[in-house]
């Protein structure tokens, strides 16, 4: 699930024209650092980000998604 985040981050970025300066995982969330990306603001690169990766997640992991959403699976 990690690689999947990171391959459409790393598609987001390459549309956007912004360059991905570090990325790490949490248990639950990412930290995203970017650069070459004076011509956006925070807002909407967040939005960017969280949407576009979610909707790629989603589509292509929902099964597990959902187990994990109910409880019912923990990420090593």
């Amino acid at each position: 699930m990690r690689r999947a985040c990171e391959e459409s981050f790393r598609g987001i970025a390459r549309r956007w024209g912004v360059t991905i300066l570090a990325l790490e995982f949490g248990p639950d969330h990412v930290h995203l650092f970017l650069g070459n990306c004076r011509n956006y603001s925070v807002a909407q690169l967040a939005r960017c980000f969280k949407g576009a990766s979610s909707r790629v997640l989603r589509n292509e992991h929902w099964g597990r998604i959902r187990r994990i959403a109910l409880g019912l699976l923990v990420l090593e």
